[in-house]
């Protein structure tokens, strides 16, 4: 399937309608699905819907994917302070997870 010129080479999901339940899944069971999602032939993986508690895990799936991973929050946070234009030290930076928000990105 090809989108806005991304082509989903790998698809998981759980399969939830109830934000409640999407909102009850563990971590632990997110970073199972990314490292399911992470077959070789991916560029990144993204982790959609507000309610997925994944932010906490986002370098971990990293480390252990080699592939960038990004969440719909973690993205929304990167574009409002990008289009803010808010300043971040190199020290600010490195706590927020993930590779989107490398100075590369940033």
């Amino acid at each position: 399937m090809v989108t806005q010129n991304f082509e989903i080479k790998s698809l998981v999901s759980f399969e939830q309608e109830s934000e409640t339940v999407v909102a009850s899944i563990k971590e632990y069971d997110t970073l199972k699905a990314i490292k399911e999602a992470a077959t070789q032939d991916v560029d990144a993986i993204f982790v959609s819907c507000t309610n997925l508690r994944s932010f906490s895990i986002l370098e971990e799936a990293e480390a252990i994917t080699g592939k960038p991973v990004l969440s719909s929050n973690q993205a929304l946070a990167w574009g409002m302070l990008r289009d803010a234009k808010v300043f971040m030290s190199d020290k600010d930076l490195e706590k927020c997870p993930g590779k989107i928000f490398n100075r590369e990105f940033f």
